[in-house]
């Protein structure tokens, strides 16, 4: 009797209002699809060798990917009356595996200290970092003209840390520290900076930092930060240290100035925020020769504000590009068309002052005569070659360009980096 009242008394679905679920959830599968499809494109075209290395963009598009799959799994239950409820638990896992693969440190590979600039493309990212795996792909690959010079690599790194026993105290001093305790980060950033410096290099390592450096064609060298990851999405721009006009027999002391710099207070908040640890981010540093500047600059292929439009800024000044960098002098600035190469605007800044690489090793101030301060740093036909540059470096990497770069007292322009262009 119950179970006749019950099926006498059951609401009768609507089969108008089910086949609009039905078709809603049709479309939700649809959409998610087709949002899968366009992410998983855009990340063959992205993850070149360099974004492999990228984890903020893998993170944030596996959580993406996770977002519209769970959507799609969903919606496809209802079409099919949770006929597929299996496919929960396995995507869940799955999920779950990528997640642990992200969070794994990087895989440093087994590679001398050292390796040439003659040696190294892109595909060498996780050996020497972005900044040196560019530098020589823009050489190996481009044929374009950059300083001599070689890439202590990651291993390196890895050898000096483990082997003197750095990586465990440095954890052990990070793992103590207060969160929000900036006072506390202070402190520990350089208790661990003068760790470093105190620590002697491996011996092998420092022999055989002195013996490549006394190869180059001359004895004053650039040495500059390459972390694996440092100019990617996790950008640590201006963080580490760049050391300019380094004898030879200071460069081990200055490579451990470059590896303690990972470790300044800017860094390890950036740290914490980010969610990493000390394995994250191996420091590769780059070791070039030295140009003697007689202008620098930076040089966007694209306007950073305006991508879409077809422009491409310079900034130059006299003498090394680090007083552009830190707002010492304000650069000349040229806005050029990129399919006619023509300067659509052009300000001559005043620039009363240039850094100059002094004979005994680091950089000295010097002052501009009037004429020289007030004059265009740039030719017409050194802009012409600039843009040429820029473009031809965009299209090799295929995405806008950020890029460093000097003139020599010969006149010859020569490219010191190449990164992608934050927009």
């Amino acid at each position: 009797m119950f179970k006749f009242l019950k099926m006498f008394l059951k609401e009768k679905t609507d089969p108008q209002e089910l086949l609009q679920a039905k078709f809603a959830a049709f479309r939700r599968l649809l959409s998610a699809n087709n949002q899968i499809l366009a992410l998983m494109a855009e990340m063959e075209d992205e993850l070149t060798p360099t974004r492999l290395q990228d984890d903020a963009y893998l993170y944030s598009r596996l959580e993406e990917l996770g977002e519209k799959t769970a959507v799609m799994i969903a919606a496809l239950n209802q079409l099919s009356d949770n006929a597929y409820p299996q496919l929960v638990p396995v995507f869940q896992q799955l999920r779950e595996q990528l997640q642990q693969l992200l969070e794994q440190a990087p895989v440093i590979p087994e590679t001398p200290y050292i390796l040439p600039l003659h040696a190294l493309i892109r595909e060498k990212t996780p050996a020497v970092g972005g900044k040196m795996a560019n530098l020589g792909e823009i050489r190996n690959r481009l044929g374009l003209p950059v300083p001599r010079g070689f890439a202590i690599t990651a291993a390196a790194y890895q050898a000096f840390m483990s082997q003197s026993g750095l990586e465990d105290l440095i954890n052990a001093k990070l793992a103590v520290l207060p969160a929000d305790d900036l006072e506390a980060l202070t402190r520990v950033s350089r208790d661990i900076q003068e760790l470093i410096l105190a620590t002697p290099l491996p011996p092998d390592l420092e022999e055989i930092l002195r013996l490549t450096a006394q190869a180059l064609p001359t004895d004053r060298l650039a040495v500059r930060s390459s972390a694996v990851g440092e100019d990617s999405e996790l950008s640590f721009a201006g963080q580490f240290t760049t050391l300019l006009n380094v004898t030879v027999e200071d460069l081990p002391l200055k490579y451990k100035q470059i590896l303690a710099s990972k470790f300044s207070p800017q860094a390890l908040h950036y740290w914490r925020q980010q969610g990493l640890r000390i394995a994250d981010l191996p420091m590769a540093v780059g070791v070039l020769a030295m140009v003697p500047a007689v202008a620098s600059g930076v040089m966007f292929t694209a306007d950073p504000q305006e991508p879409d439009q077809p422009t491409l800024i310079i900034n130059g000044i006299w003498g090394l590009g680090k007083y552009a960098v830190d707002g010492v002098v304000t650069p000349d600035i040229y806005l050029l068309d990129k399919r006619t190469r023509q300067v659509r605007y052009r300000q001559i800044a005043s620039k009363p002052v240039a850094l100059r690489a002094a004979p005994e090793g680091g950089c000295v101030e010097e002052v501009l005569p009037p004429d020289q301060a007030e004059a265009p740093c740039l030719t017409p036909s050194q802009l012409e070659t600039l843009a040429e540059i820029g473009l031809a470096l965009e299209q090799h990497f295929g995405r806008p360009q950020d890029v460093e770069w000097a003139i020599d007292p010969q006149g010859a322009i020569i490219i010191l980096q190449s990164r992608p262009l934050r927009l």
